[in-house]
């Protein structure tokens, strides 16, 4: 069964292991079918199913559903499941809807951010032995503070600031570290130097793992994003689209320069 032990296992032997975002039953068949070894059920299900514009408008009640929905599917892939917006504001919430994604199916909840009160809350959840994916770098739920859709990390204060926060949320007991839209340079070295897995959404090659939202895999979100590719036009067979995905990330064909920050 692909679950932590498995990942610390790939990140000590180099490897590389391939993740997709998705939220229903069927989706996830297929990719199980595809070689897909890690699925985030993720809170962007608001954008891509329900049409909005930002993820801040996902609630419990839908993470937990679809959590349920993904982790039925099988039991051979570890479920990742983000806890929505406002859901873990205070330790007190933080366990609580932490708890209910797990007993949806979740094998490790996300959440984002790299501000101390972020970090104090993952060490939290971990005592409790909950297992935590942290998020760094673009984090949608700070969309508006953010001000859009930014490459992070692209001057020295900055990249500076991500790699001390990748090192105290490693401390701080997080598993795995999403890094999203960062330069490659600091995705290897932030890979290279905490003990955490790195799972790479435009963070560059070296990542531990890499994930891309299933419907830009086929081409169906209609978002024109640097770190996505589309492989279904290589193929008119889903399934053989999600494994040439596999394939390319596990030999490190994916992603490329073209699909990189520099």
């Amino acid at each position: 069964m692909f679950k932590i032990g498995h990942l610390r296992k790939i990140k000590a032997t180099k490897n590389k292991f391939a993740a997709l975002v998705l939220y229903d039953n069927a989706f996830c068949k297929t990719a199980v079918e595809g070689g897909i070894d890690l699925v985030v059920v993720g809170d962007s299900v608001v954008m891509s199913l329900f049409g909005s514009k930002t993820t801040i408008n996902a609630t419990m009640e839908m993470m937990i559903a679809h959590t349920e929905a993904v982790a039925k599917s099988s039991s051979s892939i570890m479920v990742v499941a983000d806890l929505p917006y406002m859901s873990y504001s205070n330790f007190e919430d933080a366990r609580l809807n932490a708890s209910k994604l797990m007993k949806a199916g979740a094998d490790m909840v996300k959440l984002e951010g790299d501000q101390d009160w972020v970090i104090e809350t993952v060490k939290h959840l971990t005592e409790y032995g909950i297992p935590v994916c942290a998020h760094i770098g673009l984090t949608p739920q700070f969309y508006h503070q953010i001000g859009g859709n930014k490459i992070m990390g692209r001057d020295d204060k900055e990249y500076q600031r991500l790699l001390t926060a990748a090192k105290s949320l490693d401390s701080a007991g997080a598993e795995m570290i999403v890094l999203e839209c960062i330069p490659s340079t600091l995705g290897k070295e932030i890979t290279e130097t905490i003990n955490a897995i790195t799972l790479g959404a435009g963070a560059g090659v070296n990542c531990d793992g890499q994930v891309m939202l299933a419907y830009d895999l086929i081409g169906l979100s209609g978002n024109n994003i640097k770190f996505a590719k589309d492989y279904l036009i290589e193929t008119n067979n889903i399934k053989q689209a999600i494994n040439n995905y596999v394939s390319d990330v596990k030999s490190s064909k994916f992603p490329d320069e073209k699909h990189s920050y520099q």
